[in-house]
């Protein structure tokens, strides 16, 4: 998809396809993500991250499930203001998370607006762009709207 369809037009595309299998929408955020992973405690320091906004058909149209918990839903973009959930990648969940599996349900805040996460991608996804370049940096890989 392109940066250059507003979301209330990905929606109509999107309910009135009757020829492809599916499709998802997705931009990158501006900057890095300020993402406190312990909100209210002495680890409450915001750290730096990547992430992208996508629709909730963005995982099943890639084929891509879950580490661990789910991914998003198509259901949930029908919500609206549901509850605000996040997807983190394997990497930033073994590095953040040392792999614990209790991360699922637990509670961050990016930007200052609480997300419960949700679920793990894969080892190995970095998302839909194959000539991504990310230098090294961690990737939270989360954000819903």
């Amino acid at each position: 998809m392109t940066d250059y369809v507003s979301y209330p037009v990905y929606e109509d595309l999107r309910d009135q396809n009757h020829v492809l299998a599916g499709l998802y929408a997705t931009t990158s955020t501006p900057g890095e993500l300020d993402l406190v992973v312990d909100p209210g405690t002495d680890l409450d320091a915001a750290e730096h991250a990547q992430g992208r906004l996508v629709s909730g058909s963005f995982f099943s149209v890639l084929g891509v499930p879950a580490r661990i918990g789910r991914t998003f839903t198509d259901a949930e973009d029908r919500i609206p203001l549901g509850d605000p959930v996040a997807v983190i990648s394997d990497r930033y969940w073994r590095d953040r998370f040392g792999g614990d599996r209790a991360v699922i349900g637990r509670s961050i805040r990016v930007n200052g607006a609480p997300l419960t996460v949700i679920g793990v991608t894969p080892p190995g996804f970095t998302g839909d762009r194959s000539n991504r370049k990310d230098g090294g940096r961690r990737r939270a890989e989360l954000v819903r709207r």
